[in-house]
């Protein structure tokens, strides 16, 4: 994202500049609500794992992706094997 110093009659003469407190290109920010308990269970893993929970519910969600994607790919192998 870029923003220019000044804004009004002059801004087309100033030069664009990047954003320093901004994250620039490192993917999309995701927020969901959750209930007290999956709360309390995402809290609990990341204190036992020494890690953030945004960390952790991202490794979850990548591991719940991979998994699906494993298993759509034994479902093709075996009717490709059912089909030979």
């Amino acid at each position: 994202m870029k923003f220019t110093h000044y804004y009004g009659k002059h801004k087309r003469q100033n030069d664009c500049v990047i954003q320093t407190d901004r994250v620039q290109n490192k993917g999309k920010t995701l927020q969901i609500r959750i209930d007290n308990e999956l709360n309390n269970a995402l809290d609990s893993l990341s204190k036992e794992l020494n890690q953030n929970p945004s960390k952790i519910a991202r490794d979850v969600l990548e591991d719940f992706f991979l998994t699906k994607k494993l298993q759509d790919q034994k479902e093709d192998i075996d009717d490709f094997l059912k089909r030979t």
